[in-house]
């Protein structure tokens, strides 16, 4: 290739020998260059750069971020641009290793049908978004972010979660996951959440013991967790149509719990009940912080 716009089309590594060389960084793919010149320090093409020199061989390796565009589907790579207020290019697909794409905050988007994350690809969640609940996300690349996932599948024989999000690397850390499906939904499998949101009138069922680092915030819906035990740090919400239903059978073993850690100072409701019925509680606890499980069974003992 004769210039640098041209080679940036075509390839992410190569060498070319020459005279003078300008970027003038509008071209399609807006790719950020780190370019290695024989004989000088390396540097990063900015607007209008020009490097000159003859003979000279430059070896350039593609960065791309690309950026989501509010309120629209994003299995369609139109739909993401270089740059943040939908301007600039678009990727040519989610497989091309090095590129970020960046659900910005404040976007809440959609995936209306599988989209596989290729290797060496980072899918940054720090909007939100929601997936039909046929829609699968998978591949060998990662998925992070500080956003919302929500979950739409409803297949009772898996984890709903585990088979909709299914990337080699998934790092949920500074994530919310929301369980917004439209019929009941399933942990099927021990997870390490950060935020999870139970937003489905439908109820979600968790078949094992999970943990919830930041808040479990219970706004529709049922949590049942049956003889297992959802820890959370903080729970918000909680009403007599969303909270914790746990084990009823006084002599369970084992019985199912809302565990919350390390409860001191100022009063804590602990929205827990049966399948039919909300029976809160609330603790203040004056002493020692302390772990607080618990439960809500039938009958009077």
């Amino acid at each position: 290739s004769s210039d640098l716009t041209t080679l940036a089309y075509t390839t992410t590594s190569d060498s070319y020998t020459g005279g003078t060389f300008t970027d003038y960084y509008n071209h399609t793919l807006q790719i950020l260059y780190l370019l290695t010149v024989s004989g000088n320090t390396p540097n990063y093409f900015s607007e209008n750069p020009v490097i000159a020199g003859s003979p000279l061989t430059i070896t350039a390796s593609a960065v791309t971020i690309v950026y989501s565009d509010n309120n629209k589907d994003l299995t369609n790579t139109s739909n993401w641009w270089t740059g943040t207020n939908a301007s600039g290019g678009h990727p040519c697909n989610f497989s091309t290793s090095g590129t970020t794409f960046i659900v910005q905050s404040g976007h809440t988007c959609s995936f209306s049908s599988n989209t596989t994350v290729g290797t060496g690809v980072t899918m940054q969640v720090n909007g939100r978004i929601t997936p039909s609940s046929s829609t699968v996300i998978s591949g060998a690349g990662t998925i992070n972010g500080t956003g919302t996932l929500v979950v739409s599948r409803t297949t009772s024989s898996e984890d709903n979660f585990d088979n909709q999000y299914t990337t080699s690397t998934r790092t949920i850390s500074g994530l919310t996951v929301e369980y917004g499906g439209s019929s009941s939904q399933y942990i099927n499998n021990t997870h390490s959440f950060n935020n999870v949101v139970v937003n489905n009138a439908n109820g979600v069922t968790m078949s094992s013991n999970n943990t919830c680092s930041g808040t479990l915030t219970l706004t529709s819906g049922l949590l049942t967790v049956g003889s297992n035990t959802i820890t959370a740090a903080v729970v918000s919400g909680g009403s007599a149509s969303s909270y914790v239903a746990t084990t009823t059978a006084y002599n369970a073993s084992p019985a199912g719990y809302l565990k919350i850690p390390q409860i001191s100072g100022s009063e804590v409701k602990i929205p827990v009940g049966t399948a039919t019925s909300y029976n809160p509680c609330y603790i203040t606890n004056s002493g020692t912080a302390q772990d607080f499980s618990v439960r809500v069974f039938t009958g009077v003992y």
